[in-house]
């Protein structure tokens, strides 16, 4: 289903990912996508083109490859410089990091590409409250998930976009509705309660729901201002 959304990583104080994804981009999908992979669940790309030499890195069953971590591989990858920008007339639309179907799939084609990958940076994408329903957001600084979805008024408090120039010209900025840290993730996921985390982030956005619950416990990542 057509559902446009980014996925974005902020690394070492900057954005080294804002992939546009046009389909599946509700939370169930890319949400559940990306926990996977956060918390090592993952066996390679959903979606995107089964072919190319990154989805292949990590196609193997868990039976036949020794355990992984796709964060520091993520880190690794990016630290090595594997990310390119290249402007419009340097860019190959047959790339599969290209495509508007890899989504989420994008992080394990980064963390274990064997070249460099081609993305396009689309930061401000995150801004168009009427075309990108969902954003997700991975901290490898602070080791925190997020997921976006709308808009909210601005407060008094700083806010992960606040430096985009769509939010500083306007009253508004993207609302978030759930931050959760890697080491809450692996115990949702070790628990199995991963759908249902993200189904409730899904109704809240539409209503159904007033607040996903908290996880009882110390250090529940709060609204994600940039330090």
């Amino acid at each position: 289903m057509g559902t446009r959304h980014l996925i974005l990583v902020w690394y070492k104080g900057k954005w080294a990912v804002a992939q546009y994804g046009q389909y599946d981009g509700y939370p169930t999908c890319q949400g559940r996508d990306i926990i996977d992979f956060i918390t090592n669940n993952d066996f390679g790309p959903r979606r995107g083109d089964p072919n190319s030499d990154q989805a292949e890195v990590t196609k193997a069953s868990a039976s036949e490859t020794p355990p992984k971590d796709n964060i520091a591989a993520l880190k690794l990858a990016l630290d090595n410089n594997m990310v390119k920008c290249p402007d419009d007339e340097q860019s190959d639309a047959a790339e599969p990091s290209f495509s508007r179907t890899i989504s989420a799939g994008v992080l394990s084609s980064i963390a274990y590409a064997k070249n460099q990958v081609s993305i396009v940076r689309e930061v401000e994408f995150v801004t168009d409250y009427l075309f990108c329903e969902w954003a997700y957001v991975i901290d490898l600084d602070k080791n925190v998930f997020e997921i976006y979805s709308d808009k909210e008024s601005k407060d008094e408090k700083p806010g992960r976009f606040d430096d985009l120039k769509d939010v500083k010209s306007t009253p508004y900025r993207p609302a978030m509705l759930a931050s959760r840290t890697f080491e809450q993730l692996a115990r949702m996921k070790a628990d199995r309660k991963d759908k249902l985390f993200c189904s409730k982030i899904e109704a809240m956005r539409c209503g159904d729901e007033e607040e996903v619950e908290v996880e009882e416990e110390e250090g529940v990542a709060n609204n994600g201002g940039i330090d």
